[in-house]
């Protein structure tokens, strides 16, 4: 088994189609697309994945492979002008999670971040997501504000 990381090109098709055939396989299930990205409506279509989270909100998003298997993902939006990045959505293949990988998925958005010069890293927890806030907040993220059922925990001076 290999892992590596790898910053997805949307205008690569052999990207495209890994990521495609990952998000469909993950998203038959209404709630795991609502949980990871709430603008999406079910089911799942990329074209209008595309769409909001590249096109219209420029989310950068890195794939965890294994091997040639993408198994987690993770999207992050930079606000440059601010020095500021937000981790958007992050998923984990439920064939992976509890081995810590969505630990070394958040580490390297983190990197990338860094070498942006972002000082000021957020991403949002559902309240009830207990294992999500407790990952979170092990690795150095405090909560700044609740809003409804939605929590955001930030990290700053990366």
């Amino acid at each position: 088994m290999s892992l590596t990381f790898k910053e997805i090109n949307y205008d690569n098709l052999d990207d495209l189609k890994k990521l495609e055939s990952a998000l469909k396989n993950w998203f038959t299930n209404p709630k795991e697309l609502n949980f990871t990205d709430p603008s999406m409506q079910y089911p799942f279509d990329m074209k209008k994945w595309i769409n909001i989270n590249y096109k219209l909100n420029k989310i950068e998003t890195i794939a965890l492979y294994n091997d040639d298997w993408i198994i987690g993902f993770g999207g992050v939006k930079f606000f440059e002008k601010s020095n500021r990045a937000h981790i958007a959505q992050i998923y984990l293949d439920s064939d992976h999670r509890g081995k810590g990988y969505k630990k070394q998925m958040i580490d390297y958005i983190e990197d990338l971040c860094g070498r942006k010069n972002v000082k000021n890293l957020s991403i949002n927890a559902m309240k009830k997501d207990m294992s999500a806030r407790n990952l979170y907040e092990s690795i150095g993220y405090q909560e700044v504000s609740t809003k409804g059922n939605v929590i955001t925990l930030e990290k700053t001076k990366l």
